[in-house]
Order: C-alpha cells, then sequence, then structure tokens
C-alpha cells in the first residue's frame, strides 16, 4: 500500500494565467505543490549534507497539525 507523507493544499494563491500575461487566483494541490517543493529545493541548498529523511521529518515537525487529526481547512493528516 502506498502512504502520502506530506501533502499541500492551495487556496487563492496568486499565478500566472495560462491564456497571457495577466495573473488570476487559482486554487488546488496543482497550484501548493510548487511551495513545497521550491521549501525542499531551499533546506537543501542551505543545508546539503542533510538527508530526504531528515527534511521530511523536518517539514512534518513544522507543519500545521499532527498525523489523523482534522484540520479544518486543510484536511486530515
Amino acid at each position: 500500500a502506498k502512504t502520502v507523507d506530506f501533502f499541500a493544499t492551495g487556496e487563492n494563491i496568486k499565478s500566472f494565467a495560462s491564456w497571457g500575461c495577466e495573473t488570476t487566483t487559482m486554487s488546488g494541490t496543482s497550484q501548493a505543490a510548487p511551495f513545497v517543493a521550491a521549501t525542499i529545493g531551499l533546506l537543501k541548498a542551505k543545508y546539503p549534507e542533510a538527508s530526504n529523511e531528515l527534511i521530511l521529518s523536518h517539514l512534518k515537525i513544522f507543519s500545521i497539525g499532527e498525523v489523523g487529526e482534522k484540520q479544518s481547512k486543510y484536511g486530515f493528516f
């Protein structure tokens, strides 16, 4: 069975519109995932010796909520 270690929800994230050089707000995990990836990238750049497991464990520690806890806005962890 596969499990999810980390997920990101996004609501009203400002983004470039696909139809031109305008900005719009969009929602969904595809809008939030780049923020998670960028956070991991910044941590890897600052701490290149840190393992992926260490970075993931720190993200979990500093994220909101506990595993299995219902979050009113973010769903379940």
